[in-house]
């Protein structure tokens, strides 16, 4: 495990006790505190989308967010949170952050249940639930 380094990713929104957390969790579950790095989500997709190779892409030209003094926006939805962040290509190949990570409960499941709030208010609660009842998934 000496040649393996682990980043856990963590939504930019979470407090730094939380974040901690996880480190703690993780050292917990075995990995050395010394191969774990944390890394915000919006940065990691950022990083990622700057580094995806041209050929896996279908239209095979790259991305412009690649190109210096490209300012994007990278919005990251998971299941119980969305973040955002806006960033900027340096000419030194580093990024800028313009606009300071935020977000909050947007994820899916958030989503999930505005949806079935909906769906309640204009068929009934009833209704919704035999739907729930004899759904197969």
């Amino acid at each position: 495990m000496e040649d393996v380094m682990f980043v856990l990713t963590v939504p930019a929104i979470w407090r730094d006790s939380t974040k901690e957390f996880m480190r703690e969790a993780a050292i917990n579950a075995g990995i050395p505190s010394r191969r774990i790095t944390l890394a915000l989500e919006p940065e990691a997709a950022s990083f990622m989308c700057q580094n995806i190779p041209i050929e896996k892409l279908p239209s095979g030209k790259g991305f412009t967010i690649s190109k210096s003094g490209t300012r994007y926006l990278i919005a990251d939805i998971g299941g119980g949170t969305g973040d955002f962040t806006i960033h900027k290509k340096q000419k030194n190949g580093t990024l800028k952050e313009i606009s300071k990570a935020s977000g909050g409960a947007y994820g899916g499941i958030n989503v999930d249940r505005k949806f079935v709030e909906f769906l309640q208010r204009v068929m009934g609660e009833n209704a919704v639930k035999q739907l729930k009842e004899e759904a197969t998934i």
